[in-house]
């Protein structure tokens, strides 16, 4: 389990930590390699309390009394972070969905709307030139207003605690192997991160990732080109009905009033003997109907001949 427990993270670290993100194998390795891909995954958990660290301990506060100097020692962490951990500082737009956006500026593909969803729109404001305000033109949140993740200083928080939690082992990756080398130049990694509140420590709130890496333009190391975050989904709000957890052994399930009912019979489609039994009755029927034709024809044909005989006309 990689943690930064026990660490205290200063921002002038984490500034440190940051710089040296975008990692240079490749003059060993042609292809990204699993080291990249977790120092890199590693760079951003440690970042997030790094940011809100710095903003408390140089006067920040909750959202609405901010200063200055606390936004600029925030500002000044994650710009580092932007601009060597991801894309952004190389010139890429970095497909970036945060957690905790919403329509129309639900993805952050520049670095302005990164650090805003970072720091904040009053920190950005307050720390962000005029061509870093996000929107463009939001100079005084006019247009736009939102709370910075990395400073988690919303009313009833005050910043994140250093621990922030992630797993290795329990990610997922797709790197370039020795048989195959289509994840050489990119690659990808998804797991969980869970981060600690500082005014809460029992608490952890984690969320999904997926992160995408690929080699810089002039080749020089690996960034983060992609970046989907989600909530953490409960068994409660999931669309499951019944599971077993793995390695236990009792099966957790909905009220009866969620579960699914079984399929039944006739939801799983008729059977070979069935479907042969339409068709011969089908064909049977249809003689049938064919016979009984033939002879309501017949006993009209001998009528008419009747019908001439008698010197009756017969319409035309």
């Amino acid at each position: 389990m990689q943690t930064n427990k026990n660490t205290l993270l200063t921002a002038t670290t984490a500034m440190m930590i940051m710089a040296m993100a975008p990692t240079t194998s490749q003059a060993q390795s042609p292809c990204i390699e699993r080291t990249d891909v977790d120092g890199l995954i590693e760079a951003f958990a440690t970042t997030v309390p790094a940011i809100s660290k710095a903003y408390f301990e140089n006067g920040g506060g909750p959202a609405g009394s901010a200063t200055k100097e606390a936004c600029q020692a925030a500002y000044d962490v994650a710009v580092k972070a932007l601009d060597t951990a991801y894309g952004y500082g190389s010139g890429q737009d970095v497909l970036f969905k945060p957690t905790l956006t919403a329509q129309p500026y639900t993805l952050r593909p520049t670095r302005a709307g990164a650090l805003s969803y970072f720091i904040g729109t009053e920190c950005l404001n307050l720390a962000g030139t005029e061509q870093e305000q996000f929107p463009p033109g939001n100079y005084n949140g006019g247009l736009f207003q939102e709370f910075g993740f990395g400073l988690n200083n919303k009313p009833g928080y005050s910043g994140w605690a250093v621990e922030t939690v992630w797993d290795p082992d329990r990610f997922q990756y797709q790197l370039a192997t020795e048989s195959d080398n289509t994840f050489c130049d990119s690659a990808l990694a998804m797991g969980q991160i869970c981060f600690t509140p500082a005014h809460d420590a029992a608490q952890r709130i984690c969320v999904d990732k997926t992160f995408g890496f690929s080699k810089t333009p002039e080749n020089s190391g690996v960034v983060i080109t992609a970046h989907h975050s989600s909530a953490k989904v409960s068994f409660e709000a999931s669309n499951v009905v019944c599971q077993t957890i793995i390695g236990g052994d009792q099966d957790f399930c909905k009220p009866n009033d969620y579960s699914v009912p079984p399929p039944s019979t006739s939801s799983k489609g008729l059977s070979a003997g069935a479907i042969t039994g339409i068709v011969l009755g089908s064909i049977f029927g249809f003689l049938i109907l064919a016979g009984l034709l033939c002879a309501c024809k017949k006993s009209n044909r001998t009528k008419a001949d009747d019908d001439t005989s008698s010197g009756d006309s017969i319409p035309v």
